[in-house]
């Protein structure tokens, strides 16, 4: 028997899907299809076979939608400190990466490798963590990320 072990904040996302899933009165839109699709199984229409582009935007459809899925399971309720925090490392990354770089550059040699690739590993992490950050801004607009204390976008 296996045991599954949430983390509080799935276990606090994954109580509404739960119950969701049991809803059994069958009026629920069923996730994936488009509205043609839909339309097409309500009245019993059988679809003729897709297109490349139909066929790649579906995928794309389905894609986005699962990953607003997984991220809002994910995340959960997030805390503006968590995100705060966040944005103090980002800061003190770049703050890091600046200094290194200044300090190198009053020497007269070249740099050493070992200091190209700490340059380089902060770089690395500084892009990273910037990527990061704008996912989760997108998340947090979308609504699939919800800040406690802040009020969703409109």
């Amino acid at each position: 028997m296996a045991i599954a072990l949430l983390s509080l904040r799935q276990a606090q996302r994954a109580e509404p899907q739960l119950k969701a899933a049991l809803n059994l009165d069958g009026d629920r839109l069923e996730p994936g299809l488009t509205a043609r699709e839909r339309m097409e199984k309500r009245e019993g229409i059988t679809p003729g076979p897709m297109t490349a582009r139909q066929y790649v935007q579906k995928l794309s459809n389905r894609l986005r939608e699962q990953s607003r899925e997984q991220m809002a399971w994910a995340l959960g309720r997030v805390e503006t400190r968590e995100l705060d925090r966040l944005v103090h490392q980002m800061a003190k990354l770049k703050g890091r990466y600046a200094t290194l770089l200044l300090e190198y550059a009053q020497g007269d040699r070249p740099m050493r490798p070992n200091a190209v690739a700490e340059l380089k590993g902060l770089r690395e992490q500084i892009a990273e963590m910037e990527h990061g950050f704008e996912m989760l801004k997108e998340a947090i607009l979308e609504g699939t990320a919800e800040v406690i204390g802040v009020r969703a976008a409109d």
